[in-house]
């Protein structure tokens, strides 16, 4: 069709810069995320071979070279925090062997110039048990929360948080939901110009290295 007979649309909608979604990423492009820990031959980088949307994921592993039980391996990103301080903080993650990870910790954290805020949930494979970690920064067990992964499947875990109330308000792990609006998180002192950071991390269980792939991460506003 000739020129003449075409035009342009643009759809205006909420977009992840201005709106309620403070970060998306799908790690279709550049890898926006730095490695976190991890030493020796660990792995960390943009996988075009597995992907649980699109075209690929990032893929983290622990070292093999002189592999020991806690070995670690994780990703970090820096953001900026909006006005209203009620996140959902969700990403997709798989692993082939979740055995061989003895914990995965998913967490953020905003540093606002007087108090750090530390929505944290931690999960064991081998028990399996989740936890969170309540207002003296102490792991404790979330009620019924024996929810095993199952290796090569995507899994979505969510984390929703009020940072105004330093309150958890729930867990989401695919189809499970967990109330934890009774509880508080940690938020001790912390005199640092404000921003917000994310992390997802993982230790070994033993000797042999563990891996986890990470893919299409939101956070947004409540």
């Amino acid at each position: 069709m000739s020129r003449e007979y075409t035009r342009l649309i643009s759809v205006l909608g909420t977009t992840p810069s201005h709106g309620p979604f403070i970060y998306h990423d799908d790690f279709e492009h550049l890898l926006k995320w730095t490695k976190y820990a991890g030493v020796g031959d660990a792995i960390y980088e943009l996988d075009p071979t597995i992907a649980y949307s699109k075209n690929q994921s990032l893929y983290l592993k622990t070292r093999t070279t002189g592999a020991a039980e806690d070995d670690q391996i994780g990703t970090l990103m820096y953001l900026y925090m909006t006005p209203p301080k009620k996140l959902n903080y969700a990403f997709h993650f798989r692993s082939p062997d979740f055995t061989k990870i003895k914990k995965i910790r998913f967490y953020f954290i905003l540093l606002d110039g007087v108090n750090r805020h530390y929505p944290t949930i931690i999960f064991y494979p081998n028990t399996p048990q989740w936890q969170y970690h309540d207002s003296a920064d102490a792991p404790q067990n979330i009620a019924n929360a024996i929810y095993p992964l199952q290796n090569l499947a995507w899994h979505r875990v969510q984390l929703l948080a009020d940072l105004n109330s330093d309150k958890y308000i729930a867990l989401k792990i695919d189809s499970r939901y967990y109330d934890l609006s009774a509880f508080s998180l940690y938020h001790p002192t912390a005199g640092t110009p404000m921003h917000l950071y994310v992390h997802i991390d993982m230790y070994t269980i033993g000797a042999s290295p563990c891996e986890m792939h990470i893919d299409d991460f939101l956070i947004h506003e409540l």
